[in-house]
């Protein structure tokens, strides 16, 4: 907590305003060198698209404490504190790259729609969202994490969204109290489990009641959860739906092939999207190519069947329409 509480008197003293210059001058070249260093990893990253955990753990390797940084994404600015994880120095280095899905879910956005991000994170997925559906369009986020909503607020208001309603809850298949993980990519911990800390958790019936016209679920193995505690809510609204699925993950009582069945009653075309990870050199290309780097998952019943025995367990992606 002493972590979150120095990043929040960042944030209230403006410290993530760059370029700032330290009150003293012998911290003068140590300010030019640092932020020298991480103009020229991302020119390398840009460049360079593979090793980049590598790249990131030198550059940051003196992020010791809270270390602020910003750095254009999705048309806005997005704001990281880099000393939490290699995600966010990641997300610094590669920018849009990061996100290797954003193919995907570009084509189901549209100007004016309502979004709801269940997994909100730090808001990478927002700065996308809004780039899209622009100031008439509206952003509800859930997220409970209190690092992740630092840095999340600190994104929304650095960038002026007025359009944005955050809830400090966590999502699944019915309203109640639970214990969440508490890192960058935190989730439901398992009952009985002590570590984390207790949040409140909410249903989509029953916490929403306004359209929604695109559902983004990211939330670390609970997609089961979350899905079957928004079956009215899909069923009324038929929101365009991404999920990111993961096999390893997954709570035992709402399983894939239980996920598949749910998602095949609700819309009429279901789409499961792959990671492009055939070999090194295929893997070199897909780091510049201009696509995701994802592919449609052909063989579906040889992915349920794997993932039922605990073979599959790579993150994968489902998208889903009614158009």
């Amino acid at each position: 907590m002493k972590s979150s509480r120095a990043v929040r008197n960042c944030w209230r003293a403006r410290a993530v305003t760059w370029p700032r210059l330290p009150a003293n001058n012998r911290r003068m070249p140590e300010f030019f060198m640092s932020r020298f260093k991480h103009n020229f990893a991302r020119g390398v990253a840009a460049v360079w698209r593979m090793q980049t955990l590598r790249l990131a753990s030198w550059t940051f390797r003196a992020a010791s404490g809270p270390q602020l940084v910003s750095r254009p994404l999705f048309g806005a600015r997005v704001f990281l504190d880099v000393s939490r994880s290699h995600a966010q120095q990641l997300l610094y280095l590669q920018g849009e790259r990061f996100v290797r899905e954003r193919h995907l879910i570009r084509p189901f956005l549209a100007p004016g729609m309502t979004v709801v991000d269940v997994g909100a994170n730090i808001g990478y997925y927002l700065l996308m969202f809004e780039q899209v559906i622009g100031p008439k369009g509206r952003v509800v986020c859930f997220e409970p994490e209190p690092m992740n909503l630092i840095e999340l607020k600190l994104n929304i208001a650095r960038n002026s969204f007025g359009n944005v309603s955050v809830i400090e809850k966590a999502v699944g298949a019915r309203p109640g109290r639970v214990r969440f993980g508490q890192t960058i990519n935190g989730g439901v911990l398992a009952p009985g489990d002590s570590g984390g800390m207790e949040v409140e958790m909410v249903a989509l019936d029953g916490a929403l009641e306004q359209r929604a016209d695109f559902l983004k679920i990211d939330v670390e193995g609970y997609e089961g959860h979350v899905l079957f505690g928004a079956a009215n809510f899909i069923r009324q609204h038929r929101p365009r739906l991404f999920v990111e699925i993961h096999p390893a993950m997954l709570d035992p009582a709402y399983s894939l092939a239980e996920i598949d069945d749910f998602l095949k009653r609700s819309y009429r075309t279901v789409s499961y999207h792959a990671q492009l990870n055939e070999g090194r050199w295929a893997r070199a290309l897909g780091a510049y190519a201009g696509d995701s780097g994802c592919v449609v998952e052909r063989d579906l019943a040889a992915v349920l069947t794997s993932a039922k025995v605990g073979r599959y367990k790579d993150i994968f992606w489902v998208t889903c329409t009614n158009d």
